[in-house]
């Protein structure tokens, strides 16, 4: 796919791989819409994009567990650019802890970012990229969501379930000419590990 002038989202914009992502794609003109909840450091990134050649980005300071605040920055991102190409979802957390201790209430919070979140982005541009008959939507799952390892459980189910999804979806959008695809990383250079949630229920 030729990415020249196609409006791109990517969630969790602001830091780790999206923000890579968002200075990769800069390198040639691009429509970038920066989705992150840190609006301070997303903005600075805004700025630092803007200034190169060709590119246009916009800052949607969004909360990706508010299906509200997904669905208004869905249309911000359509009505500021004329139309949504491709979605990259990339928001998530992590958390590393036994099973058999794991503070259930902090798996849900998880599984709200790295599960539901993406479902609420999908569907939430999903009817522009009908509109067009067009569109990318790119899951970024884990390795360890195929191949599972211990204390690290609820995140490994996160991203299974993302996977299954992006397989389910692939059927179900082709007719449209919409792709989905994952993508499958392994340990990044980011402080991806830093920002996890601690769930070991029985060290509180």
């Amino acid at each position: 796919m030729d990415l020249t002038r196609r409006t791109i989202i990517i969630t969790g914009a602001s830091r780790g791989i999206g923000a890579a992502t968002a200075r990769v794609l800069a390198t040639r003109p691009v429509s970038l819409a920066l989705w992150a909840r840190t609006a301070d450091s997303l903005h600075l990134l805004t700025e630092e994009l803007n200034s190169r050649p060709g590119v246009q980005a916009l800052a949607i300071p969004v909360d990706v567990t508010s299906p509200e605040q997904v669905h208004r920055a869905a249309g911000q991102t359509e009505q500021h650019f004329g139309r949504i190409d491709i979605l990259i979802n990339n928001a998530g957390v992590g958390m590393r802890s036994p099973l058999a201790t794991t503070d259930i209430s902090l798996a849900r919070q998880l599984f709200a970012v790295n599960f539901w979140g993406a479902l609420t982005c999908i569907q939430a541009v999903l009817p522009a990229m009908k509109r067009q008959a067009d569109g990318l939507i790119l899951n970024v799952s884990s390795i360890i969501g195929r191949r599972a390892l211990p204390y690290s459980g609820i995140y490994c189910s996160s991203k299974a379930a993302l996977n299954a999804l992006s397989e389910s979806l692939r059927v179900e959008l082709n007719p449209y000419n919409i792709r989905v695809i994952d993508f499958y990383p392994g340990v990044t250079r980011t402080d991806f590990l830093r920002h996890q949630l601690t769930g070991d229920a029985s060290r509180r």
